[in-house]
């Protein structure tokens, strides 16, 4: 059996036991590496909010989530994944952060500010407090490409709350 990371594993365990928070491991029982994260790496680097690109702290997280996804092609397109660390991986798959096209990042409202403070993010939101929500944000990450671009549309419209 494969050995998984579990995500605040008293609060959110019936949501990983239907499979919502389940991360991905680098290699499967019989010692293949997992064929996702493969493709992932191939189309993202690194995590497009922190920059980190050790893939040792790197997830291979599902844009689209894997549990509405209709077919194995699109559970496993490489275009339906980023490569996000541990933290960015948890409010990106809760909702709480999400992309435009263009690569900039969206914080949702629900997000308080002196938490992303206190996971080193407080960058995401600190130009708006101040007033210059239009500024230019250097933390802005490359835009996605097209393939990319339709399982964000998902995550927008779906996932982002």
């Amino acid at each position: 059996m494969p050995r998984f990371w579990w995500v605040n594993h008293r609060q959110t365990h019936r949501q990983e036991i239907d499979g919502q928070y389940l991360w991905s491991p680098k290699r499967k029982s019989n010692g293949a590496y997992n064929e996702f994260r493969r493709k992932v790496q191939a189309v993202e680097r690194a995590c497009r909010v922190t920059g980190i690109d050790n893939p040792a702290l790197l997830i291979a997280s599902h844009i689209k989530p894997w549990r509405v996804c209709p077919t194995a092609e699109e559970r496993l397109d490489g275009q339906n994944g980023l490569m996000l660390t541990p933290d960015v991986d948890v409010l990106f798959d809760r909702g709480f952060i999400s992309f435009q096209d263009d690569g900039e990042v969206l914080v949702s409202e629900r997000v308080e500010t002196r938490d992303l403070r206190r996971l080193g993010l407080g960058h995401l939101r600190s130009l708006d407090e101040l007033g210059f929500g239009e500024a230019q944000r250097g933390w802005g990450t490359a835009g996605f490409a097209l393939g990319q671009q339709r399982y964000q549309d998902y995550h927008r419209s779906q996932v982002f709350v």
